[in-house]
Parts: C-alpha cells; sequence; structure tokens
C-alpha cells in the first residue's frame, strides 16, 4: 500500500514499496521495502531495502538511503551498504561502492567511501542527455 500526497510537480510516497515512472519527477520516497524511479529528483529511503533509479535515459538527482542503492546516472549521495552508480559525479558512503566511467576496473570498485567527480565520465553524446 502507497500513500500519496501530490503537490503539483511534487510528490511524496510512503509505502511497504513505491515507483514512480512519470518523466520528471520531484519528491520523497519512503519505503520499507522499495522505491524505483525513472527520472527523479529529490529522496529515496529504503531503511531495509531497495532503491533503484534510472531507465534507458533517466537518473536520479538527490540522496538515496537504504541497504542496496543502485542509479543508472546519479548526480548526489549514495549511503547504504551497497552502493551501484553507473554514470554521473556521486558520493557514495557503503560497505561496498561501485561506480562505472573510464578508469580501471580496480578504481571502480571500494570499500567505504567511493567519489566519482565530472571528469571521470564521457557520456554518450549520440543518446539524449538526460535532465536531473
Amino acid at each position: 500500500m502507497t500513500i500519496y500526497f501530490d503537490i503539483p510537480k511534487t510528490r511524496v510516497q510512503l509505502g511497504w514499496s513505491n515507483a514512480s515512472y512519470d518523466r520528471k519527477t520531484t519528491g520523497v520516497q519512503v519505503a520499507i521495502s522499495g522505491n524505483g524511479a525513472d527520472n527523479y529528483r529529490g529522496m529515496q529511503i529504503a531503511p531495509v531495502g531497495v532503491n533503484i533509479a534510472g531507465g534507458e535515459k533517466g537518473g536520479m538527482k538527490g540522496v538515496q538511503v537504504g541497504l542496496w542503492n543502485n542509479a543508472l546516472r546519479l548526480k548526489g549521495v549514495q549511503i547504504g551498504l551497497f552502493d551501484i552508480a553507473i554514470e554521473g559525479p556521486c558520493l557514495q558512503i557503503g560497505l561496498f561502492t561501485m561506480r562505472g566511467g573510464n578508469r580501471p576496473w580496480y578504481r571502480q570498485i571500494s570499500p567505504f567511501i567511493g567519489w566519482a567527480g565530472e571528469g571521470d565520465y564521457k557520456f554518450d553524446h549520440e543518446k539524449e542527455t538526460p535532465e536531473y
């Protein structure tokens, strides 16, 4: 069950699991088991679950807090046991952190703290650049 508080262009979701696949959503998702979003700006919190952001052209700008955080494109912070961000500048704090980018595999994985700056990534310019 999810409780929605819809304010124009802002969404607050509280529930067991939440999903927001609107084109550009701003808000907060708080769930026990997990949150999912395509193109999200705000905060995802799942204390004992999973946060997932970013579809084919989507991404996340904000904060993810949970056991497992996964973002295709991220500008922000991830705090959890397992943090994965494929593209974008981000700070990761967790037991296992993994970033993409143009670097050797051993620089993509680190324990406890991970950082990926703007210069570490070359985006595919043939695709539409996502708006975070």
